[in-house]
């Protein structure tokens, strides 16, 4: 849970508009739009933190609903 938090630079107890402004904060880094003069390593750099920014969210969520 913590590395979660870490990853979206979010506290445990933030509330989930927080952190769901967050993860789409990185996400969005990642868009095509954003991304088309970007250089392959750049993009899959990109694209890896989208993918740990929305793994953190999933963790997140389902700490918060009692699943682990």
């Amino acid at each position: 849970l913590e590395d979660a938090c870490r990853i979206l630079k979010v506290g445990v107890g933030d509330a989930w508009e927080k952190i769901e402004a967050a993860r789409q904060k990185v996400v969005l880094k990642s868009s095509p739009w954003l991304t088309q003069d970007a250089s392959a390593t750049q993009l899959q750099l990109l694209l890896d933190d989208a993918r740990r920014a929305n793994d953190a969210a999933i963790v997140i969520a389902a700490r918060r609903s009692g699943r682990n």
